[in-house]
């Protein structure tokens, strides 16, 4: 598989009714998303998978993304924020002599490339000081 877009968080405007919200990018299992709720006061509610949102089984590891259904329609004035979060680990191990499946080896650029949009989403909402010729 590919990493086709740089993409690893979708928003959706809350209106007290929908509750099926998609995303348009790959997770490896339901744990690699974070989703919370913005209220219109501005304060943020971190859900609980399995409590507050649920994903559809068939939507693990699925190229092209996934949806979650919320307990609870989100209010008229809500964000609802989808983003995936992947632990910054490498955990593929190969063995010398040992199997050396393509599929094993591509997962794991694939998941590079997802931790760099990660921290690069990340980095997107930071302070910056311009570069300068001083060290």
């Amino acid at each position: 598989m590919t990493v086709p877009s740089t993409k690893n968080v979708k928003t959706h405007v809350g209106n007290g009714v929908t509750t099926v919200f998609p995303f348009d990018f790959r997770i490896f299992e339901a744990e690699d998303l974070e989703v919370s709720l913005t209220l219109a006061d501005g304060t943020i509610e971190e859900w609980v998978l399995g409590t507050d949102y649920s994903i559809p089984v068939k939507w693990e590891d699925v190229q092209a993304g996934g949806e979650i259904i919320a307990t609870t329609a989100p209010a008229s004035g809500t964000t609802l924020v989808i983003k995936r979060v992947l632990d910054l680990l490498q955990e593929t191990d190969l063995r010398n002599q040992g199997d050396f499946l393509a599929e094993v080896i591509e997962d794991q650029f694939d998941r590079f490339a997802m931790q760099d949009q990660q921290i690069s989403e990340v980095q997107g909402r930071t302070l910056q000081r311009p570069l300068s010729g001083g060290g």
